[in-house]
């Protein structure tokens, strides 16, 4: 996320991420098959063997340029987003999604 927040600010654009949005974006890229895995080698080797999780990088830069960039990039194309805003990105109120909202110089506006 920092890299987003980077690219924004080259823009004065503020970036404020939510712990909760954090953790949708882990759920999201989390790779079930590691869990299946490890049970496997733990039935295998039938030792104790911690759960495997995957957050590569690579996956994390993936996930994030194909949902949360490509969805400022939208607002930024329509002008929903502007110079000196700060764009809030929180969970929504069942927390399956993102949601964003944009403080421009006057005021804080929802944009789904």
């Amino acid at each position: 996320m920092k890299d987003v927040a980077s690219r924004l600010a080259e823009r004065a654009i503020a970036l404020a991420v939510s712990d909760v949005a954090l953790d949708i974006v882990l759920t999201e890229i989390y790779d079930p098959i590691c869990d299946l895995l490890s049970n496997v080698l733990f039935q295998v080797a039938k030792s104790s063997l911690s759960i495997l999780h995957v957050y590569g990088a690579r996956i994390i830069r993936r996930w994030l340029e194909k949902k949360v960039v490509t969805k400022l990039s939208n607002m930024l194309l329509r002008e929903k987003i502007d110079e000196n805003s700060t764009v809030y990105i929180d969970a929504s109120l069942d927390g399956a999604e993102l949601t964003y909202q944009v403080e421009k110089n006057g005021g804080l506006k929802s944009v789904v």
